[in-house]
């Protein structure tokens, strides 16, 4: 079960990684104007990045998991 999961959480971080850049990168809702005001904007930016691709891992593997469960299931019919 943990191999047949292991992408979706890679796909998930790295498309979370990708997203929080993004929004860095394009400056949509003002917030790398945020990030940069922090006290500390390199830390903001790295607490920013690591959340956001957390928050998609943990969505695309309990998605996967699912997905999974599911499939398996379905074998047993």
């Amino acid at each position: 079960m943990f191999r047949k999961l292991l992408p979706h959480v890679a796909m998930g971080l790295i498309l979370g990684s990708l997203c929080a850049l993004t929004l860095i990168v394009m400056d949509t809702a003002h917030v790398r104007a945020m990030l940069a005001s922090a006290s500390a904007p390199r830390l903001a930016v790295f607490g920013f990045v690591v959340a956001a691709s957390s928050l998609f891992g943990v969505g695309a593997s309990l998605t996967g998991f699912v997905f999974i469960r599911l499939e398996e299931d379905n074998r047993g019919r």
